[in-house]
């Protein structure tokens, strides 16, 4: 999707929430610093890749 490479931060952020992205482009996202936390919490991440984002996240131990 060419609107992911737009040179304006908002342009990019749009395309990344929008419910038809394809899975490949979203872990493509999920892989990129400046696009991981906004990609993690579009709604359409597979599930094989919910489960390793899981089982690679530290557990939190609350004190």
């Amino acid at each position: 999707m060419r609107l992911l490479s737009d040179p304006h931060e908002g342009v990019r952020y749009e395309a990344a929430r929008h419910p038809r992205l394809p899975a490949r482009t979203l872990v493509e996202l999920l892989r990129d610093l400046e696009s991981a936390q906004e990609a993690a919490r579009h709604p359409a991440i597979p599930v094989a890749v919910m489960r390793r984002m899981a089982a690679a996240t530290p557990a939190h131990v609350p004190r």
